[in-house]
């Protein structure tokens, strides 16, 4: 008798603990699906206007608070140059096409709401560029000294200035853009979908933590890093949009821009980190892209007066 008892008793404890489980899941589930709903809510329903292109952007930070944590960055990019006239030159560049952007949006400074400063990074090892969000502009002294010497190029001054209106036009128009603004968006985004799947996980807390380092959680990481690392070939093109405009307006020939990738391509042959082919991947066509934007302005050719 005590056996059949016992028997039941476990045939009750299997199925109280079976609807347990079910329960459980049940409510992980729903965690997870209120996770996955609010993680979309929060990125599809954040669109902002664009305030120099007037374009709707999906984006988490407001102006104040992209131009709050680029001046909050800056700092930890690395020591400055301690050559002044190399970042004076830098930071003429730098004025004279943000001059040249404020005349073409009608000087209203509401329409420019970055305040815009140009760095000379004392890094002569790495060859590289870019923009913080909100408007700090960084390029390593490596890059700089590619752009002012070139053996199958002509190295005047003038060449000299336009290939680094090149640069810093493109990174301007990531700025404008605002492709750092959208890329951190797209991350949080992706990291609340592995979020709501990771609640699916039944395993214990110390089994899920110790568990992070794989799985999900890896898959989140790359899929985090591989984001933050590389621009998108759109965000790449766009650039390169303004980098040509920017530079004719300001009186650069933007075929120098052309120049600018061929030293790139060139200098990545050498034992020297070509760090700008990694943030700034080039799509095949980008070459191609750029001249038919020159053909597009300039049908008739370059104006002779631009330098």
């Amino acid at each position: 008798m005590s056996y059949f008892q016992k028997n039941g008793d476990d045939i009750g404890f299997s199925s109280n603990k079976s609807r347990s489980n079910s329960q459980r899941f049940r409510l992980r589930l729903l965690i997870c699906c209120g996770v996955l709903v609010m993680s979309a809510i929060s990125f599809f329903g954040k669109g902002q206007i664009n305030p120099i292109t007037g374009e709707s952007q999906r984006v988490d930070l407001t102006i104040p608070e992209e131009i709050a944590l680029g001046s909050q960055s800056a700092t930890s990019m690395g020591p400055l140059s301690s050559n002044r006239k190399a970042t004076a030159h830098v930071k003429r560049i730098g004025k004279q096409l943000i001059a040249t952007l404020e005349e073409t949006s009608g000087n209203s400074p509401r329409l420019i709401p970055y305040p815009f400063q140009f760095h000379l990074l004392d890094d002569s090892q790495t060859v590289n560029a870019f923009a913080l969000p909100g408007g700090q502009v960084f390029i390593t002294t490596g890059l700089y000294r590619q752009l002012e010497h070139n053996q199958y190029m002509s190295n005047s001054q003038s060449d000299f200035d336009g290939r680094l209106a090149g640069v810093l036009s493109h990174e301007i128009g990531h700025v404008i853009e605002r492709h750092a603004a959208q890329r951190l968006a797209k991350s949080r985004f992706i990291r609340g979908v592995f979020s709501g799947i990771e609640v699916l996980d039944d395993t214990s807390s110390t089994n899920r933590l110790n568990s992070q380092t794989g799985g999900t959680r890896l898959a989140a990481d790359v899929t985090d890093w591989f984001i933050s690392l590389q621009y998108s070939r759109a965000d790449e093109l766009a650039s390169d949009g303004w980098g040509v405009k920017l530079m004719a307006k300001t009186g650069y020939d933007p075929t120098h821009m052309i120049e600018v990738i061929d030293i790139l391509e060139s200098s990545a042959s050498s034992s020297q980190p070509i760090e700008f082919l990694s943030t700034h991947p080039r799509p095949l066509n980008r070459r191609r892209y750029i001249e038919n934007i020159i053909l597009e302005n300039f049908p008739d050719g370059t104006p002779d007066q631009l330098r």
